[in-house]
């Protein structure tokens, strides 16, 4: 009997996707059913960019290697995959051959073999009973059936025939991670379908027609972001190619090198003058922003000299972050969207840079960056394109053998075409475009789908881009932050653990406005001593429930969760009012305690590093090493 009922249903099975399969397995203490439904099987566990039919082993991450590993708890596991794990054969010997460190480089191709690994290990630790399954097919609509208790989500699939047919599947939850939503260019118009035209470089097609390329060839690339820089990097390193390439850029603003053995960290700077003058318009604040930078770029010459001058910027805007939500609701909607608009690229290379490896292929390469607005792209009569477009010299003109687009992300969710979410928005009102910044869809803390009326879904959750804007509008992630590997860690963390909840019927005993604070932990004498002691209660069973959240091993699980059933049972009798009745006020501290673990989880004020060390896992590792060698 094919199985057509699954707690939870994954559309998509990109990085996103995959995270959030990997956490449900690893945090539920009970049988999981999870199914994940995507419809370019190519795509798994990385999506395109993460390791995609066009990404080559040149393709460099622009972050270090000792970020990468997608347990935020646990910062060394992607260098322990690399290092001690994984089968190198068929490498190539530059890789090889190579030791991962906390600051040296890793090739965007092996995510998704480090992502697989992941996910079927978190396959063998489940609960037994567990089931994790693939489809492939086409998601087109998720309609919540009328007693909540399932979502029916249509899916279209095509046979080996050709034939396409429709299934239902039945989920209680549904997590949808569509990943990139592409759009078109108004000056793109008479060349989308030019085989001189390449709109996505990852993809299958679009790497075919860049292997085409010929060594003295004339390319364009437009868009300096990383997807640029990838593609300057294929075609010198991987493909030979030996002509002009113009990268041309609104901005003209380049990814700055990272310094040798550098090191993600955070710095603490003073709050904005700008934001308590008000919004006084578009030019006055990007003045305010500019001057306020350019003195936080002295005050860290002086006050803090071992750090790079090449790393300012990227400090500068971590240390925003708790700033800018405040900024986003200062801010009329339509000027903020159109500074997120006009300044995306601009924040997104100050926000990141590029390991040496990158940054010295491209300056090797003949690579011209310009800044420029591009007016039009017509087809010429050499077989080529000709890219009409304006500085500020005037209107001016490239005629190009390749150009190759990066800018095909299309951000306002009023307007994707894909169709789960045109029926979610349009047609069901169960979604509804992000509202402060035209970035994704409106979500609550847990990436909750929000309705048109403002009701909070406890059943659709989304994870990864349609995200954006709330990360923007609620965490002050700015520029490829808003959504990239250590947003998408975050995302996993939260979406997962308000499932398992849900699931595991703790959260479903509590009202959706239950104030979920240690403060609700009172005795009822009101003593300080005695409230000091159910905090310290408290405390214990947090750091057991992040002990068991983050621990991979189904027998650790088990003897941990024994201990931390124990810890809140003791909190409950002593906390639970005289009125209370004992199991259902067990229901309360229980989501208290877990609702406690996913804040200190998601903690992004500090490094993944030192998050460790606050969640005390170092010395849980340790213990856990000598219980093993007793």
């Amino acid at each position: 009997m094919i199985k057509t009922h699954f707690d939870v249903l994954l559309i998509g099975s990109g990085a996103a996707a995959t995270a959030v399969a990997i956490r449900l397995l690893q945090f539920t203490s009970k049988p999981i059913s999870v199914v994940a439904v995507e419809r370019y099987p190519q795509r798994r566990n990385g999506g395109m960019a993460y390791g995609g039919p066009g990404t080559t082993w040149s393709n460099i991450y622009n972050i270090q290697a000792g970020r990468l590993s997608m347990f935020r708890e646990d910062v060394d596991d992607f260098l322990n995959w690399a290092n001690h794990e994984t089968d190198r054969k068929g490498w190539p010997d530059q890789w090889a051959q190579m030791t991962f460190t906390v600051s040296g480089p890793a090739p965007r191709t092996i995510y998704t073999d480090y992502l697989a690994t992941r996910l079927s290990q978190a396959v063998q630790e489940a609960p037994e009973g567990s089931v994790y399954r693939e489809e492939v097919g086409s998601v087109f609509s998720v309609v919540p059936t009328d007693d909540g208790d399932w979502n029916i989500v249509r899916i279209r699939v095509q046979e080996g025939t050709g034939e396409a047919f429709d299934r239902k599947l039945y989920a209680r939850h549904v997590v949808i991670a569509t990943g990139n939503e592409f759009r078109s260019l108004s000056f793109t118009e008479h060349c989308r379908e030019h085989p001189s035209f390449i709109r996505l470089q990852y993809s299958q097609d679009g790497f075919a027609r860049m292997r085409q390329v010929r060594a003295d060839d004339t390319v364009v690339i437009i868009g300096s972001a990383l997807s640029g820089y990838d593609a300057a990097l294929t075609l010198y390193k991987d493909l030979g190619h030996r002509g002009p390439v113009y990268m041309l850029s609104r901005h003209g603003t380049p990814l700055q090198c990272y310094p040798k053995d550098h090191r993600h960290a955070v710095v603490s700077v003073r709050r904005p003058p700008f934001l308590d003058k008000g919004y006084r318009g578009v030019d006055e604040l990007i003045d305010d922003v500019r001057m306020e930078f350019e003195y936080l770029c002295t005050w860290l010459a002086r006050e803090r000299p071992e750090i790079p001058a090449e790393v300012y910027s990227e400090r500068i805007l971590k240390a925003w972050e708790p700033f800018i939500p405040e900024l986003v609701s200062l801010v009329p909607p339509l000027s903020l969207r159109h500074l997120l608009q006009e300044y995306n690229t601009v924040i997104s290379n100050m926000r990141v840079g590029v390991m040496a490896d990158t940054f010295g292929a491209v300056i090797d390469s003949d690579l011209s960056l310009l800044t420029a607005h591009i007016k039009e792209i017509v087809p010429n009569d050499r077989d080529g394109l000709t890219v009409h477009y304006e500085t500020s010299d005037g209107p001016q003109s490239i005629d190009a053998d390749l150009v190759i687009s990066n800018l095909n992300r299309e951000t306002d969710y009023a307007l994707v075409k894909n169709q789960v979410w045109r029926n979610l928005i349009d047609n069901q009102e169960l979604a509804t475009p992000e509202k402060s910044t035209g970035r994704g869809v409106e979500v609550g803390p847990c990436g909750e789908l929000v309705s048109a009326s403002g009701k909070r879904s406890r059943r659709i959750y989304t994870v990864g881009l349609p995200r954006e804007g709330d990360e923007i509008a609620r965490n002050g992630r700015l520029g490829a932050f808003a959504f990239n590997i250590a947003t998408l860690k975050n995302h996993s963390i939260v979406a997962a653990l308000r499932i398992v909840s849900h699931l595991e019927a703790g959260a479903d005993g509590l009202p959706e406005d239950t104030e979920l604070s240690p403060k609700a932990l009172r005795s009822d004498s009101g003593r300080e001593e005695e409230d000091n002691h159910l905090y310290a209660l408290f405390d214990k069973a947090v750091a057991l429930k992040i002990h068991s959240l983050s621990s991979r091993r189904r027998l650790e699980k088990r003897q941990i969760e024994n201990e931390l059933l124990a810890a809140q049972r003791q909190l409950a009798e002593i906390s639970k009012g005289s009125s209370t009745v004992l199991e259902k006020w067990l229901y309360h501290v229980a989501a208290l305690v877990t609702h406690e673990a996913m804040k200190r989880m998601t903690d992004v004020s500090v490094t993944p590093l030192e998050l460790r060390h606050r969640l005390g896992l170092d010395s849980a590792a340790q213990q856990d090493e000598k219980v093993g060698a007793g």
